[in-house]
C-alpha cells in the first residue's frame, strides 16, 4: 500500500511539472557604445521562451533586480557601466525559468577625460575643495563645482580653489559648456585651450597668471560675462567704438545757424559684466565735436547708444572716444558737413 501511494504521488508531481522549459536572451552578454553623448543608453532586448507541455503565461524583464518591463521584446534604459539584465518566463503551472546576461554600456568618456585632465593639469591634489573628483565613471556630475544638463557638463565653478598650472587642451572637448569660472587662482599659460568653446556665455578668468593674447574666437562670441582683468601678462583687447552712417552732408532744417544731428554709436568692451551690477569698470564714453568734448559718460557699454549733437554750419569733425579699464583708447571719426539754408536755395536755382 505504501509503495502504491508513493507511486501515485510521483505521478501527480510529474503531471504538474513543465517539461523542458527554456529561455534565451538574444545576443547574450555584450558591450555597447554610447550613441548620443548622454549618460546611459536605451537598449532593445529580445528573448525567447518555450515549454514542451503547457504554455508560457507571463514574461518579465529586470535590470539589476528591479522589474522594468514585460513581453519578449522591449527597450530598457541602462546606466553607463555593467548592468545585469534578467528575463523571466512563467508557465501555466507557475513554474518559471530565468536567464541573466550582463550588458555593459560604454559611456562617452570624452568629458570625463577632459575633467580629469583639468584636475591633473591644475594640481588637483592641492585644491581646497575636490569632493568626488576622480570618482567612478558616471559620477562626474556629482563632482565639486560641476553642473550638468542631460548628463553633459554645462558649468564649471572652481574660483578661489587653489588651482595652479595650465589649462589642458582637452577642455575644447566640452560640447555644451556654458559657464567656466576659475577666477582668483594661480593658473598660468595661454588661453588656447578655450579657443574652440563656441557654447560659452560666461567666462571668468580674473586674477590669475594668464599670458599672451585673447583668442579672437572668444571675443566674437559676445559673451554677457567675459572677465579677464588681473592677469598682467594677458594682452589687453581694445574696446570697440563705431559711429553709424559714416561721413555725410546734412541740410539745415530751421534757417538757424548750425544743426542738431542725431548719432548712433556702438560701444563695447569685453570686460563689461552685464549680469553683475556690482562690477564697476572705469570705461568712459566721450563724444567730441571739432576737438571739444560735448558729452562724457562713465560706465557706458551699449550697442545702441544714441545722442543728439549740436554742429556748426560747414565742416564738423565728430569723434567717438572710448577708454577702457586699462586706459586703452579706441576712437571712430566721421566728417559731417552742415549746409546753410541759403546754400539750399542756391542749389535749387
Amino acid at each position: 500500500m505504501t509503495l502504491r501511494f508513493l507511486f501515485l504521488a510521483i505521478v501527480a508531481c510529474f503531471s504538474s511539472y513543465s517539461w523542458a522549459q527554456t529561455v534565451s536572451i538574444s545576443g547574450g552578454s555584450r558591450t555597447i557604445s554610447d550613441t548620443d553623448g548622454k549618460a546611459g543608453e536605451f537598449v532593445t532586448v529580445t528573448a525567447s521562451a518555450t515549454v514542451t507541455t503547457g504554455s508560457i503565461v507571463s514574461t518579465q524583464w529586470s535590470v539589476n533586480g528591479s522589474l522594468l518591463a514585460t513581453g519578449t521584446s522591449t527597450t530598457l534604459a541602462l546606466p553607463d557601466g555593467p548592468a545585469d539584465v534578467t528575463f523571466k518566463a512563467t508557465d501555466d503551472k507557475d513554474a518559471f525559468t530565468t536567464e541573466t546576461v550582463t550588458i555593459t554600456v560604454k559611456g562617452d568618456s570624452t568629458e570625463r577625460d577632459a575633467l580629469i585632465a583639468l584636475y591633473n593639469s591644475t594640481n588637483g591634489d592641492n585644491w581646497l575643495k575636490k569632493t568626488g573628483w576622480l570618482g567612478a565613471a558616471g559620477t562626474e556630475c556629482d563632482w565639486f563645482g560641476i553642473d550638468c544638463s542631460d548628463g553633459q557638463v554645462q558649468s564649471i565653478f572652481l574660483s578661489s580653489n587653489s588651482l595652479s598650472g595650465v589649462l589642458p587642451k582637452e577642455l575644447n572637448s566640452f560640447s555644451k559648456l556654458n559657464t567656466f569660472v576659475v577666477g582668483d587662482n594661480s593658473i598660468t599659460g595661454s588661453l588656447s585651450a578655450l579657443s574652440s568653446m563656441s557654447t560659452l556665455r560666461n567666462l571668468d578668468l580674473r586674477n590669475n597668471l594668464f599670458s599672451g593674447t585673447i583668442p579672437q574666437s572668444l571675443l566674437v562670441l559676445g559673451m554677457p560675462t567675459f572677465l579677464t582683468s588681473g592677469n598682467e601678462g594677458l594682452e589687453n583687447v581694445l574696446p570697440i567704438a563705431s559711429i553709424s552712417g559714416g561721413s555725410r552732408s546734412v541740410k539745415d532744417t530751421d534757417g538757424v545757424a548750425g544743426e542738431s544731428v542725431n548719432f548712433m554709436g556702438t560701444i563695447f568692451d569685453h570686460e563689461f559684466s552685464g549680469n553683475n551690477k556690482a562690477y564697476k569698470i572705469p570705461i568712459t564714453t566721450e563724444w567730441l565735436v571739432n576737438g571739444s568734448v560735448l558729452s562724457s559718460e562713465p560706465g557706458k557699454n551699449s550697442t545702441s547708444y544714441k545722442i543728439d549733437l549740436k554742429l556748426v554750419d560747414g565742416t564738423n569733425t565728430v569723434v567717438l572716444r572710448v577708454t577702457d579699464h586699462q586706459k586703452a583708447i579706441a576712437t571712430d571719426t566721421v566728417i559731417i558737413t552742415v549746409g546753410k539754408k541759403q546754400d539750399d536755395k542756391l542749389d535749387k536755382n
